[in-house]
């Protein structure tokens, strides 16, 4: 389960407040995943010390909270390629197929946006690595393919780069793609903050957009 930490330090306003009422209002994560980070060891620290989401905050506390994607097997990844309007650390925003159900169904072989997004996220997260210095992320397309960004390490025997191709993964280090895949790929959407992508606004202009890394 992939994740990252958020840290709240309490202001005066927040003293005597629970830590559940913080993380579903400042924090403004769901009940949902508030209940299921009691279950997780360590997921909630005041100070650096394990906390309950009853405990009572005072200023100047520094509330930590690790926080992460669905459990594995939540949704089976199938579908087609969601139609995405905005995409960052947080947030995705897709333009929803009409008559596709959000969830429940796809147990029984049916897609749904659940399983759709499952799949895109799953393809479309940057796993690249580089065997010459350790990187691991999102290699930089070059006019032959694409090399690590660290480095500039292209060898294929030295590298490992796996892109989405028609539905399918694959290295295309290793097997080049014709040119106009390439381009595409070199256009996605990344799964990273500090990276350029692209909005489609619905006069069917795309702008370019640019995220500071957190």
């Amino acid at each position: 389960m992939s994740g990252r930490t958020i840290e709240y330090a309490v202001p005066s306003e927040g003293e005597g407040k629970r830590v559940r009422s913080v993380l579903q209002g400042q924090l403004g994560l769901s009940a949902g995943l508030v209940t299921r980070l009691k279950h997780r060891p360590d997921s909630v620290r005041i100070n650096g010390a394990p906390a309950r989401t009853i405990d009572i905050l005072h200023a100047g506390d520094v509330l930590a909270v690790d926080v992460g994607d669905a459990k594995p097997g939540a949704f089976s990844p199938s579908g087609p390629r969601p139609d995405v309007v905005w995409e960052d650390d947080d947030i995705l925003i897709i333009n929803k197929p009409a008559g596709m159900a959000v969830h429940g169904r796809s147990e029984r072989g049916e897609p749904t946006v659940g399983s759709m997004v499952s799949a895109y996220l799953g393809t479309n997260t940057p796993i690249d690595r580089c065997y010459e210095c350790g990187f691991e992320g999102d290699f930089e397309p070059t006019e032959e393919g694409f090399k690590c960004p660290e480095c500039g390490n292209s060898d294929p025997d030295r590298c490992n780069v796996t892109k989405r191709t028609c539905g399918y993964l694959g290295n295309p280090v290793q097997r080049p793609m014709v040119h106009g895949r390439h381009e595409e790929i070199a256009h996605r959407v990344k799964h990273m903050s500090g990276e350029t992508g692209h909005v489609t606004l619905d006069d069917g202009s795309e702008r370019e957009w640019f995220e500071e890394a957190k």
